[in-house]
This record gives C-alpha cells, structure tokens and sequence, in this order.
C-alpha cells in the first residue's frame, strides 16, 4: 500500500513534491472514502485518491516517477541488466544530486554485467 511518495529533481520536478494517502482534515466523504490506520503515527487513510491539473503540469511526469520506483523496487533481485535506466533528471540541475546519484547507482550495477 502505497502511503506517501516523494520526488524531486525528476524530468520537470525541480522542487521536492509529495503525493500523500493520508487524509487531511476534512469532514466531506469521510465514511466512504477514508479507513483508519493500523499504522502508529498516523490518522485515517484515503481510499480513492484522484491526480488532475492543467496540461503540462507535470500529472505524466509524476506517474513516470513511481513507475521508474515500481521497476527498481520489483526488479531488486533481478539481475541488474533488467532495470531500465532511462531515468531523466531535471534539467537544471545535474551531477551530485539525490535522483543522479540513484541512476548512477542503477546504472553502473546494469554495466557490471
């Protein structure tokens, strides 16, 4: 079950964004879309949650970045020639940085093999 997912510096995230299944504090749809948690910490959990905005908004890019996450995180015990490394890092910024770290990483085990 997927919680909280955060990128940055990932194709046109520049700036750290969080896409968040926890419910905030409102009182319309509580019984038909949030359960409690049986997590410590945290309060109720949203059932359904929807992605919209304006076009170039970045709705794409996000769904890009959890599904390069999805293929790291199943593939972790695949030999690392099956992880796909076309992963672009935001524009701007460059080598040093958390997400250029994680493709170099993944794709210096891809070129060991």
């Amino acid at each position: 079950m997927l919680i909280e997912f955060s990128v940055s510096n990932f194709r046109s995230f520049k700036e750290r964004q969080t896409f968040s299944m926890v419910a905030g504090s409102f009182s319309e749809h509580v019984e038909t879309n949030t359960f409690e948690s049986e997590l410590h910490g945290f309060g109720k959990f949203l059932r359904t949650a929807a992605i919209y905005g304006p076009n170039a908004a970045g709705k794409t890019n996000l769904l890009l970045a959890l599904q390069f996450m999805q293929r790291l995180i199943l593939n972790s015990l695949e030999p690392p020639r099956e992880i796909d490394c076309a992963f672009s890092v935001y524009a701007f910024e460059g080598i040093g940085t958390e997400a250029e770290r994680i493709r170099n990483l993944v794709c210096s085990k891809r070129r060991e093999i």
